[in-house]
């Protein structure tokens, strides 16, 4: 799931790196700005994986503890 969410992630990356050059009027776009928005959709996609993971846990948890009770 983690590498499909990064593909998805970068799959949109390219159209926001498009959208930036056209409006700065950079083309291509500096390397420094590429750069910044490539860590944000990877620090955004990371933040996904983070929180999937933490309710997956969360929900196992659940349902070992009603296992547990019954």
């Amino acid at each position: 799931i983690k590498q499909i969410i990064l593909l998805n992630i970068q799959h949109m990356l390219l159209p926001v790196l498009d959208v930036l050059s056209n409006t700065l009027k950079q083309k291509p776009l500096a390397a420094d700005i590429a750069d910044a928005w490539t860590r944000l959709y990877d620090v955004i996609a990371n933040l996904i994986d983070i929180f999937r993971e933490v309710e997956r846990r969360a929900s196992l948890s659940k349902t070992r503890g009603s296992i547990a009770s019954n």
